[in-house]
């Protein structure tokens, strides 16, 4: 078995060999090891001469120096301790890239164990130290910013970072709860790796009980993750490249003892790209995230898998074929899928009815609110104080853009009649109203994309394909790729719309 067929792909998606041979990164090892003794260092000299040599400072009040001193070492030694951790890894990682140098998911330990931890340690983990260190720096700077805020109101900006700290701390202590409540979540897949042009299956090992309130949601994507810049100007990006989800019944989960079982079966097709973690900067990543509404915290976790080409791959085995919506139960429902925020009906004359309502996607809005109080309250400081024009020109130019994004995710709305013989639309926006019609000649087909995203989390578009080449946006906002897949197959059944048979390409934007 080689990695002739993922190292092709990948080259196709402009990703890095992964063979062995970089050699370990010795000098990322020293600068993180010598970060973290800069900063337990610098807390210990202030511990030192706050506790110990009082009278040689002018320290204020002790017992707030004490506890700087004492969260700086701390940070510090927990630095230094994940930079050992990381040379230890990376040691048996080369050890396993001589044994294995042909099979990466070996390369692993836990998947070469086949016993996937969830990424919510880890998660924790840094949400707690980055929550610390940033509410260390905000709480003990807002002060000193704030002795001029009568004189210079634009100071009171400065409180926003405390702010911020407070809901890292807020994150960090819901990872937490969440993993206490659950305990440990492992993957067992039946067959390692993840076959690109193949089934994967395996099991969701829970250690606890779990009762959902209703179907548990299983998503498997593959995302690209891209650092650009450096220092305190990079920034990282996830592109979703690939998404598929399905729904695990309540009734189909296996209940052992105090642990639960939940089953996991996906097909990949061909085509995409393999894992790839050869350059930091430029990662493809494979994931299975599971969700289940439960009272109180809800159950989520997190895997990452490992996908790539081998022997048992099958290069005709293209997209999942897809699925129109049972519109009998749909029509029963008035939503596509139980759990769908968009209405359907079937019309008397075979017509079917989609409805977009407005305000259909609440975290999407919460988001954008949140923003948009936060960046106004900036501008509104900055306008106030005695920076130049364009300061807060600038800010209101984004801020203006801000919440026309809120306004149309809390009034936009649309209502979309699907007939053999072309397909209607009326979209409303604050009073606005904007109607459509296009005739069956004129539709090439139909398309699903990603209208916005944060983070991994994805909204999609159901598109109409004129022959013009015009795209006209049907309704977007559709949180799960899966229904809007489902609604497209839907509008090309009642259109009677076929895709031509064959392999169908990724698409790659």
């Amino acid at each position: 078995m080689t990695l002739d067929g993922s190292t092709r792909i990948a080259d196709e998606w402009g990703m890095s060999d992964q063979r062995p041979g970089s050699g370990t990164d010795l000098l990322g090892f020293i600068f993180i090891f010598g970060f973290g003794a800069v900063f337990a260092l610098a807390g210990l000299t202030t511990l030192y001469l706050v506790v110990g040599r009082p009278d040689t400072v002018n320290s204020g009040d002790p017992g707030v120096g004490a506890i700087v001193g004492g969260i700086f070492a701390l940070i510090g030694f927990g630095i230094m301790l994940a930079a050992v951790k990381m040379r230890s890894l990376t040691a048996r990682k080369k050890a396993a890239q001589a044994k294995h140098p042909e099979e990466p998911w070996l390369w692993r330990p836990d998947w070469a164990e086949r016993r996937i931890r969830s990424t919510q340690g880890r998660t924790a983990l840094f949400l707690w130290i980055f929550a610390l260190f940033w509410n260390l720096i905000s709480w003990s700077v807002a002060p000193l910013a704030l002795r001029d805020a009568p004189d210079e109101p634009a100071a009171y900006i400065v409180l926003i970072f405390p702010l911020v700290g407070l809901g890292l701390l807020t994150a960090a202590a819901v990872v937490s709860l969440r993993m206490r409540r659950y305990g440990e979540s492992i993957f067992v897949p039946t067959s390692l790796p993840a076959v690109i042009g193949g089934e994967f299956r395996g099991r969701i090992v829970v250690s606890r009980t779990i009762e959902p309130e209703r179907d548990l949601r299983l998503k498997l994507s593959c995302v690209r993750v891209v650092t650009r810049g450096s220092g305190k100007n990079s920034s990282t990006h996830e592109d979703v490249l690939f998404a598929n989800s399905e729904t695990i019944a309540v009734g189909d989960l296996v209940q052992d003892g105090h642990q639960t079982e939940i089953p996991v079966r996906f097909t990949i097709p061909w085509g995409w790209p393999p894992s790839d973690d050869s350059n930091p900067r430029n990662r493809v990543v494979w994931r299975i995230d599971a969700e289940a509404e439960m009272v109180g915290i809800d159950y989520r976790v997190r895997f990452e898998i490992p996908a790539f080409v081998t022997a048992d791959s099958n290069r005709q085995l293209a997209e999942v074929p897809k699925r129109p919506i049972d519109l009998e139960t749909a029509d029963r429902l008035g939503r596509p899928f139980e759990n769908s925020k968009i209405g359907l009906r079937r019309l008397e004359d075979g017509a079917v009815e989609l409805d977009f309502p407005a305000g259909r996607n609440p975290g999407m809005m919460m988001v954008l609110g949140v923003i948009a109080i936060v960046w106004g309250a900036i501008v509104v400081l900055l306008a106030q104080s005695d920076a130049p024009l364009i300061f807060p020109l600038v800010f209101g130019l984004f801020e203006a853009l801000i919440v026309l994004a809120f306004l149309h995710a809390l009034f936009s709305a649309s209502i979309v009649h699907l007939r053999p013989d072309g397909v209607g639309y009326e979209k409303r926006v604050l009073g606005f109203i904007r109607r459509g019609w296009h005739e069956r000649a004129e539709i090439a087909g139909l398309s699903v994309d990603v209208g916005s995203q944060s983070g991994n989390k994805s909204w999609h578009r159901l598109r109409l394909d004129l022959r013009s080449g015009k795209k006209v946006v049907l309704g977007d906002g559709i949180a799960e790729r899966d229904e809007a897949v489902a609604l497209e197959a839907t509008a090309e059944e009642v259109l009677g719309l076929r895709k031509e048979s064959g392999r169908t390409e990724p698409v790659r934007e």
